[in-house]
């Protein structure tokens, strides 16, 4: 019969789902003879030793410690002794207690078959993991390394932050880690790739300065390819959240979770893809709100030329407060991305400006209000045409432009609505000094001479009247960086580089800030600029607009409007600059055009207006557009004290409006009382009219619809 000494060391008995205890588990290669010590503890004879480390794998398995060779334990031995899934408990060491598990493929062949041992706990199972009160208690209790723990919060019980953790011997290097007792560590256990904010000790309660986290929370995702899940609250930080490669965050709504600046901290956005970043970049954001707290410079800072990859986008996300761009700055192209995107107050609501901006993209019923600058910015910087497709905006109340639109094809969908913009009284123009720019040969930076020009670095002027200098065109508009009170400098994309040190630009140089009107368009190459609205609801003047509802701020421009509710005092301006613009107002009035060199487009289904017009024995204007070969039908219903009469003029134009003739069908007038005689013309492509007798007290109504030849 065998001894209870030798069972103990050769096990107590042969079943090959669990084995008996060894004393300590090798952490390294040994040499299986002589006593040593393992992991902490030295071994005697007789101690059973898990060997699981060796360079030859295959001589992993359960050992008996002699002075001399060491042998094979006899419940370990056999092929029959051991199979995948194989268990065995170590009571003692530094990583103990720890239980370990075989995890070689079946059949294995001792002394033949490289043998593997892994943590059995790695894989929870509820059963066997004590649960904890909290993360912050847990730097009281000492676990043995490689077992796993849970804990019901992070602060406090049910506060969000409850986890599981597993047992590490010394400090990770990523954030997702507490402290736990005997100099060991808690590292986060993830499932299903989904990171609780609460679980890495961030805080939303509006107040603790979470900087110290903030920046490690996101690497770790980054790194691992996390989403990041939030609560509802305020996380607040006084250091940006600096993402270098696919970065996945989703909060509790737009006006749920917020991530908000530190007062003072002076930080340069609350997410920030720095230039270093290199490689195509998957931005998965989802359900949150910036808050630059009047002391981020920008909610959203996307820098450098690396690309915001298709599949990318900005769900239910909202933007504010922040010092130059509340929603999003970028210089990094984006393709075929998904915007949904709140933005409210600084300089900017959104500001694009890349290399095919964001071609292929689309925005769904943006919205931007309080901005001062510029509410919507895209700019293509490249050489190939770039295409964005919007859809419903609302951009409102915006004290400078509403929107800005360079070497792009945006088609605006839906019912666009532009109201309010420009609510800034707008400062008088300033025409500057006799060749007011100062260029450096081989620079595309030039400074411009402006008296008192009030600007500060970041603002936008519009300049016009310039004359060519050393090879570069100043007129359009750009972005200031001031010099002194006195003088700033001016860059933009499409300057070519100076081709000498020279002052020059004519002196008829005119500069505009701010410009407090809804629709810019510009473009500086060979790419036309196309801004097509399918519809504007609505359009009303802001305090420094005077009726200015659209731009043209260079050549190779068009506006298509296709409907709308435009008022007919809205004007059309070409900035000087018409030659190569073309207007398409199909089914819509939108006023009068300024520059005469512009071609206005009224091909389609023509214009119609319906108003209350008294005339005058001057030329009054109809509210009905006609600049072209073609005719309009007027129905006039003209009144006295006594009677009304409805009829129909009849006003065929030709070569242009230069030759008007119309006709009057309807019941014969009286002679007293009425506007009888009433002539028209074409001023400015707007069809007039002009009582020439009958009395003053008459008027009379007009609906015109407009169609060419």
């Amino acid at each position: 019969m065998t001894s209870i000494a030798i069972d103990l060391a050769d096990g107590l008995s042969s079943a090959t789902a669990y084995k008996g205890p060894c004393k300590v588990a090798t952490t390294a290669n040994i040499t299986l003879s002589g006593l040593q010590t393992i992991d902490g503890v030295a071994v005697v004879a007789d101690d059973r030793v898990l060997v699981k480390d060796q360079t030859t794998a295959s001589q992993n398995g359960i050992y008996v410690a002699d002075t001399g060779p060491w042998r094979r334990a006899k419940d370990f031995a056999g092929n029959r002794d051991v199979r995948k899934g194989t268990r065995v408990w170590v009571t003692e060491g530094d990583s103990g207690p720890i239980e370990l598990e075989v995890t070689t493929e079946n059949p294995v062949v001792v002394g033949t078959d490289d043998i593997v041992f892994t943590d059995s706990l790695s894989t929870i199972v509820q059963a066997n993991v004590p649960i904890y009160a909290t993360a912050v208690l847990m730097s009281l209790i000492t676990l043995g390394v490689g077992s796993t723990f849970e804990t019901r919060g992070y602060s406090a019980i049910d506060d969000g932050g409850r986890a599981a953790y597993v047992v590490r011997s010394s400090e990770p290097s990523n954030v997702a880690k507490i402290t736990l007792g005997s100099g060991r560590w808690g590292e986060l256990i993830v499932s299903r790739g989904e990171v609780s904010a609460e679980a890495i000790g961030l805080k939303f309660d509006n107040s603790t300065d979470n900087g110290a986290i903030w920046p490690g929370a996101i690497a770790y995702i980054v790194a691992n390819g996390y989403r990041l899940v939030c609560p509802k609250g305020t996380m607040r930080t006084s250091v940006a959240g600096v993402v270098t490669g696919d970065c996945k965050i989703r909060g509790a709504g737009r006006y749920g979770t917020t991530f908000k600046a530190m007062a003072g901290s002076g930080i340069i956005a609350l997410l920030h893809v720095p230039s270093s970043v290199t490689g195509a970049v998957v931005l998965e954001w989802d359900s949150f709100q910036t808050d630059g707290s009047l002391t981020a410079t920008h909610g959203v800072l996307l820098e450098g030329t690396n690309v915001i990859t298709q599949g990318s986008y900005f769900r239910s996300f909202r933007g504010i407060n922040a010092v130059d761009t509340s929603g999003v700055r970028s210089t990094m192209p984006a393709y075929s991305c998904y915007f949904d995107i709140f933005a409210s107050g600084g300089k900017h609501g959104i500001h694009w400006k890349a290399n095919a901006c964001v071609n292929n993209s689309y925005f769904a019923q943006p919205r931007i209000t309080n901005t001062t600058v510029t509410a919507l910015h895209l700019e293509n910087t490249g050489a190939s045409v770039a295409e964005v497709a919007i859809n419903s905006a609302d951009i409102e109340g915006n004290f400078g432009a509403g929107s800005y639109f360079c070497n792009m094809r945006a088609i605006l969908s839906g019912a666009t609505h532009l109201e309010g913009n420009g609510e800034t009284v707008q400062p008088a123009p300033t025409t500057l000094g006799a060749n007011p720019f100062t260029t450096v040969s081989g620079s595309a930076i030039v400074t411009v001479a402006h008296t008192a020009h009030g600007l500060a670095t970041g603002d936008e002027v519009n300049i016009s009247g310039a004359v060519a200098v050393a090879t570069q065109t100043m007129n359009g508009k750009f972005v200031v960086t001031v010099v002194d009170a006195n003088s700033y400098t001016i860059r933009k994309n499409f300057l070519t580089t100076a081709n000498a040190n020279t002052t020059g630009g004519g002196s008829a140089v005119v500069v505009e800030k701010v410009l407090p009107i809804d629709i810019l368009v510009d473009s500086h190459d060979s790419i036309v600029t196309l801004a097509d609205f399918t519809s504007i609801s609505r359009s009303t003047a802001g305090a420094g607009q005077t009726g200015v509802i659209a731009r043209f701020m260079h050549t190779q421009t068009n506006i298509t409007i296709r409907g709308g509710t435009l008022s007919r005092s809205h004007l059309i301006d070409g900035n000087n600059q018409g030659s190569g613009c073309i207007l398409n107002l199909p089914n819509c009035f939108a006023g009068t055009v300024n520059v005469s060199s512009m071609t206005v487009r009224r091909d389609e289904t023509g214009i119609r207006k319906t108003g209350r017009i008294a005339l005058g024995t001057s030329a009054t204007a109809t509210g009905i557009s006609a600049n072209s070969n073609g005719w309009v039908r007027v129905t006039a219903t003209k009144r006295s004290t006594n009677d009304v009469i409805t009829g129909m003029y009849l006003v065929s134009l030709n070569n242009a409006g230069d030759i008007v003739r119309s006709n009057w069908i309807g019941g014969p007038l009286p002679t007293a009382g009425f506007e009888d005689f009433v002539t028209f013309s074409v001023t400015s492509g707007q069809l007039m009219a002009t009582r020439t007798g009958g009395t003053s007290d008459g008027w009379m109504t007009l609906e015109g619809e407009w169609r060419e030849f």
